[in-house]
């Protein structure tokens, strides 16, 4: 009985490609060194901070009694109205006043 020789598979690797890849790289390696300036002055530029406004709130309170008070103020009732479109005009006319109804 005769047994035959296993026969070995020779194994390439193909390297056809690997000048390519390595051209790509170098182009690629010079073009960002050249793009890198190494005299560029690093400079602090300030930040800005939250806006610290303090609210403007127009309080209408109403006691037992059935006064009317704008803040602190006694305020006439039938007055009331005029006295807040008043109010609400001014800080209209403040820069960036944000104004909320509730």
């Amino acid at each position: 009985m005769k047994l035959r020789k296993k026969i070995k598979g020779e194994t390439d690797v193909f390297t056809d490609s690997l000048n390519d890849i390595i051209f790509i790289l170098l182009m690629f390696f010079l073009i960002t060194s050249t793009m890198a300036n190494p005299n560029v002055v690093k400079v602090n530029v300030p930040r800005g901070t939250k806006d610290t406004r303090a609210k403007q709130n127009i309080v209408i309170s109403i006691d037992r009694d059935q006064n009317f008070y704008m803040g602190q103020k006694l305020v006439d009732p039938l007055l009331l109205d005029s006295l807040i479109f008043e109010e609400v005009n001014r800080l209209k006319l403040m820069i960036d006043t944000p104004l909320c109804r509730n």
